[in-house]
């Protein structure tokens, strides 16, 4: 569980270079604060959602990385999506977050 929680902090990162390069360095920690709180409530981590809000917890980086981490656990009552759904989640929002990273550190420095 330690090595899959480890694993799931590079989506994090990837989310923070981001946030990083579109924004200020003094106001780049708000903002990541903004994008980051929200989606721990929103992803279902800390209760259960609504039935009305179920459709947007797949689009929280949290959602997939607390799904890792349940299968790591082999805890199965709260597994909600299969682990290479997880996975594929993680891996897509690295690749997306590196991605915007990337191509906004040439032009912002």
């Amino acid at each position: 569980m330690s090595a899959t929680l480890l694993a799931c902090a590079i989506p994090f990162c990837a989310m923070g270079l981001m946030i990083g390069t579109l924004f200020r360095g003094s106001s780049a920690p708000g903002y990541a604060n903004l994008v980051y709180l929200p989606g721990c409530y929103l992803s279902g981590m800390f209760f259960p959602l609504p039935q009305s809000m179920h459709w947007q917890v797949p689009l929280w980086p949290q959602f997939h990385a607390t799904q890792l981490a349940m299968h790591a656990g082999g805890i199965t009552t709260f597994q909600f999506e299969p682990v290479l759904v997880a996975v594929g989640g993680a891996v897509g929002f690295t690749v997306l977050f590196s991605a915007v990273a990337i191509w906004r550190l040439p032009r912002k420095g």
